[in-house]
């Protein structure tokens, strides 16, 4: 579960990327919006950040190393091997059992930790997570590749829109 670091340590430009809530998360990873120099809870690459707050249920894919805050959490398959595309999907698979606490609290809805580790999901072998891993791997490097690729035209489209702007209207 995140936890929000000291306010003073926010900024635009250093330390590491801070996530604190599902508006940062685009369509498969956040959007790098705020910094913090004073990270409390870190979530690796490729973990699977899972929105509990307002609303529960949005998840996204930690890009980098990162800091989440109150409205975040992690999640990852404990073990040796890295299984994150089965840890991901097997939490998109879960989400209906999820977002059942969007309707829980006073103003907004959230999921407490123990509720979260409470929800009972279907476990496969280990093995089999393992083999289905490299199946899902394959697509999620061809869902990484995209995205980096419609990131880097929409900068070059961002600075052609800037200088075909610039021309115009100078």
């Amino acid at each position: 579960m995140g936890s929000s670091p000291i306010g003073s340590s926010y900024n635009n430009y250093v330390g590491i990327p801070l996530f604190q809530e599902s508006a940062d998360f685009d369509f498969r990873y956040p959007n790098n919006r705020a910094y913090t120099t004073k990270p409390t809870k870190i979530a690796n690459p490729k973990d699977t950040l899972l929105s509990i707050r307002a609303p529960v249920g949005i998840i996204n894919m930690a890009k980098e190393r990162c800091c989440i805050g109150r409205g975040l959490a992690s999640i990852r398959y404990l073990g040796k091997k890295n299984l994150s595309s089965y840890t991901y999907y097997k939490t998109m698979f879960s989400l209906s059992k999820i977002r059942v606490y969007d309707d829980n609290g006073t103003v907004f809805g959230s999921i407490k930790r123990q509720d979260l580790e409470d929800i009972e999901i279907n476990i496969i072998s280990k093995k089999e997570a393992e083999m289905l891993n490299q199946m899902l791997y394959i697509y999620d490097s061809k869902i990484d590749y995209n995205s980096q690729m419609v990131f880097y035209y929409e900068k070059i489209r961002n600075q052609y829109l800037k200088r075909a702007f610039k021309t115009n209207y100078q």
